[in-house]
């Protein structure tokens, strides 16, 4: 049966998949030596998968790891933008996935997840890692017995206890963000396989 369902030999599906979407990065108060601003990585496609384990029925376990390619700006107070440096988001969490009305066709859920994020300032070759979670709505579309689509919007959320600071430019200068956490908002879609 689709929606869910039990497989022949009585365990409920593992689904594997993957996604690809879009992200928006919310600006964030930020200081560039001795200039203040808004720093913001930009908007930009991003990709991830995913592997849902069933804990019972309507209820999966959930790893999850994303990836997005971005730029990483700065807006100073003074006027004007410039690109600091290539910049890298990576989530790595686990978390659940709730189904709000299981063994249908379509299946809506919602989703809690916790981890870590990796930003990444590729020109520089430096990164740094704090604790981040993602909420998420989404629908599962059980097109077979072993195949489905998955859309979804998430609000990723990384802790940044302070600030998220990087070295950055030839004069030794280094951008940080103010604040405690750096909000995104993306919206994706995928295929996964029940095996």
């Amino acid at each position: 049966r689709s929606g869910g369902g039990r497989s022949a030999g009585g365990r409920a599906p593992i689904e594997l998949g993957g996604f690809y979407g879009y992200s928006w990065t919310w600006s964030q108060e930020a200081y560039l030596g001795l200039q203040s601003g808004t720093i913001d990585v930009e908007d930009s496609g991003f990709w991830g998968v995913h592997l849902d384990y069933p804990v019972r029925p309507g209820t999966w376990l959930e790893l999850l790891y994303s990836n997005q390619s971005s730029d990483l700006t700065f807006k100073s107070r003074a006027g004007g933008k410039e690109t600091l440096t290539k910049f890298g988001v990576e989530y790595f969490q686990i978390g659940a996935v709730q189904a709000l009305k299981p063994g249908q066709k379509v299946v809506p859920f919602t989703s809690l997840s916790l981890g870590w994020t990796t930003a990444k300032a590729k020109d520089i070759g430096e990164s740094n890692s704090k604790f981040s979670m993602i909420i998420g709505v989404g629908a599962k579309i059980y097109a077979s017995e072993r195949v489905g689509l998955r859309l979804q919007a998430r609000l990723p959320v990384t802790f940044t206890s302070g600030g998220l600071g990087f070295g950055v430019g030839t004069g030794g200068a280094s951008a940080g963000f103010y604040g405690t956490g750096v909000t995104q908002t993306d919206v994706s879609g995928g295929a996964f396989l029940r095996f």
